[in-house]
């Protein structure tokens, strides 16, 4: 119950950040500013200062030259921010931009106290100017003590933080972080040698009856899904009416995929038999409704759910790095160390995810990728770009070799020797390829290639004997469910083919 309140305050926040600099300005603005201006009305200084009035005409003038102060240092600097940013955007990714500013706690955090500095010491001004003079000097001071706070502290913090988190690798480093966080909300399982090695989608079957339901959303992106809702609901409908008993229902998209108005199928809902017409639109409105509750498709996508999305802006991010116009190899090969770390978590994770096992016992398929797709998700694209960079190629092997070696699932490893064996590596670094295709490489960069891949190839045998001596590669069908057992028993033969071949 703890862990499922975290998960929720945790993605209630991360959509509602953007809104922190509001509410922290007006907090200001409103609750503290009308606590102070109900204490100088009623208590005031002027019992304790003969000459409050006095003080607060010349207090009135330190205000406003705080206010000129904190505001075009504050324009300034995010005018700066933003030109900036668009520029790493337009060079990196433009997906960096919206999370970089919108959904920083500490940035949302400076614009509040700025912003609420200024509603400080324009307040009492206002206020005295209603109330014929009245000297508001308590509320005066504060937004001046605020404001000397804003220019001697969090001026030149907001200015170290921006110098650092603008840095790409510390922009790299932060979309590691987010996407491994998300891992660790929806795999936290470790796979344990008699689980299952894969995880294949489960579709509707052809031949059973089925009901449509389409995105009444606008057009847009899934951003997120209510599972603990989408079981409750579903559950509730199931158990009100005995004919539909043995009710299927299947979640068609996953979570990042885009969304068609009318077009986009958001669940397909199969009976053991043919329902009348009645039933028929009574499940149809019942399951619509219910994905109008627990889907969300919005503008952008998010971390929530989507691990996908952390891994497209570190690939966008290495394949822009490498691109003639931008050319930095540097940064392109700390995408791909990261990519390796994400890789590395998700590999040692039990599959499907929690929500989604809980949900399947209730005859609710979620929809999730498996480890085949995100490891050519993470890595073929950059492969694609950057095959003719034999620095690219190399840290591409190195890092699959550290996956080989530090992985626990003899399916995963399967998965990684596949790869390499795919990128053709041999093929294309040759002499008789390069010669032909008048690529400039020199010796060393050729031969260190070479190395890396008999070096991938070493680690790969050694790892899958090591599971051979575990009995790991001793695999013995239960029959419980034929379609993934089919590729266990493929994955296992293709392992022991590549130790004896």
């Amino acid at each position: 119950m703890l862990r499922s309140l975290k998960i929720k305050a945790g993605y209630w926040l991360e959509h509602r950040i953007k809104h922190l600099g509001t509410l922290l300005s007006s907090t200001f603005a409103i609750p503290v500013g009308f606590m102070l201006l109900t204490a100088d009305h009623f208590v005031g200084l002027t019992h304790y200062v003969a000459n409050e009035k006095l003080i607060y005409e010349r207090l009135t003038g330190v205000g406003n030259i705080l206010i000129s102060i904190v505001l075009g240092i504050s324009l300034t600097t995010f005018s700066v921010v933003f030109v900036v940013m668009q520029l790493a955007s337009s060079q990196f990714s433009p997906r960096i931009l919206r999370h970089f500013l919108a959904n920083d706690v500490r940035i949302q955090q400076y614009i509040g106290l700025f912003i609420g500095t200024v509603a400080l010491c324009i307040l009492p001004q206002a206020a005295s100017a209603l109330f014929y003079g009245e000297p508001y000097t308590i509320t005066l001071l504060t937004g001046i003590f605020m404001g000397i706070y804003c220019l001697v502290w969090s001026y030149p913090r907001l200015i170290t933080y921006l110098s650092i988190n603008m840095n790409v690798a510390a922009i790299i480093d932060r979309i590691k972080q987010e996407v491994v966080k998300e891992i660790d909300i929806i795999y936290p399982e470790k796979w344990q040698p008699g689980q299952s090695m894969l995880y294949a989608v489960s579709r509707p079957d052809e031949h059973t009856y089925t009901v449509s339901i389409t995105s009444r959303f606008r057009t847009g992106y899934l951003e997120s899904i209510d599972y603990p809702r989408f079981e409750r609901e579903v559950t509730r409908f199931v158990d009100a009416r005995p004919w539909t008993n043995g009710l299927l229902v299947y979640q068609m998209p996953v979570v990042g995929e885009f969304i068609m108005k009318d077009a986009g199928l958001l669940l397909a809902v199969q009976t053991q038999k043919e329902p009348t017409p009645a039933q028929e639109k009574e499940l149809a409105e019942a399951f619509a409704a219910i994905a109008e509750n627990v889907f969300t498709v919005n503008t952008f996508r998010s971390y929530t759910q989507d691990i996908n999305f952390g891994v497209r802006k570190l690939v966008d991010i290495a394949i822009k790095a490498i691109s003639p116009a931008v050319n930095d190899p540097t940064t392109c090969l700390n995408c791909i160390d990261h990519l390796g770390d994400i890789a590395h978590n998700l590999q040692l994770r039990r599959y499907p995810g929690a929500e989604a096992c809980k949900l399947k016992s209730k005859n609710i398929i979620a929809k999730e990728f498996n480890f085949d797709q995100f490891i050519d998700f993470c890595f073929d694209q950059i492969y694609q770009w950057g095959k003719e960079d034999p620095t690219v190629v190399r840290r591409l092997l190195q890092t699959k070799t550290l996956l080989v070696q530090n992985a626990t699932n003899p399916y995963n490893v399967m998965v990684l020797i596949r790869q390499v064996r795919d990128m053709e590596v041999p093929l294309l670094y040759n002499d008789a390829t390069i010669a032909e295709r008048h690529i400039k490489i020199n010796r060393e960069k050729l031969e260190g290639v070479r190395r890396e891949l008999e070096t991938f190839e070493h680690q790969a045998k050694l790892k899958v004997r090591k599971m051979e001596q575990a009995g790991l590669l001793h695999y013995a069908p239960a029959g419980e469910a034929p379609a993934i057992e089919k590729k266990e028993a493929k994955a296992i033969g293709y392992l022991v083919d590549f130790i004896s071949g």
